[in-house]
């Protein structure tokens, strides 16, 4: 088993919004298939990674690797978390979610990267759909703020 670290900045925006049934029924699934709790997505048209959990995902740039405190890894641009109680009536309502923008460009590639998540995903679900994702595991530093 592998262990990707990845680094939480401070916050520059929050918003507000909602995730597209397909989108989040599709990250639910995927989560089934894997035996640690945790999905990493390669978005290769953005070259970005996405990794999924229950209560967010993330995504970083594939290329952007820095050493923080003696540790490797890749620093979150954006995430989309989900409320702890997620209730739906029904498979087809969207789900509510904060977009977190830790970015200065998070915001402006939010569309793309939802189109690039989403092409992924798809593929992702037709490549493991008969078998169980390769095993790794995520582990998310906050970056504390220099004084």
């Amino acid at each position: 088993m592998s262990e990707e670290i990845f680094f939480r900045p401070s916050v520059i925006q929050c918003e507000e919004g909602v995730l597209t049934a397909d989108i989040y029924n599709l990250c639910y699934t995927l989560l089934s298939r894997s035996p640690l709790g945790c999905v990493f997505v390669p978005m290769r048209d953005m070259q970005y990674m996405a990794v999924i959990d229950k209560q967010e995902i993330i995504f970083v740039d594939s290329l952007a690797y820095q050493v923080i405190d003696g540790k490797g890894g890749k620093v979150i641009t954006t995430a989309w978390q989900f409320p702890v109680n997620k209730d739906r009536n029904s498979l087809s309502e969207p789900v509510t979610c904060t977009f977190i923008y830790y970015h200065p460009q998070a915001k402006a590639n939010h569309l793309r990267l939802h189109s690039s998540f989403r092409k992924a995903i798809v593929q992702l679900d037709t490549r493991y759909r008969e078998n169980m994702m390769p095993s790794r595991q995520a582990k998310v530093i906050p970056i504390k703020p220099r004084r």
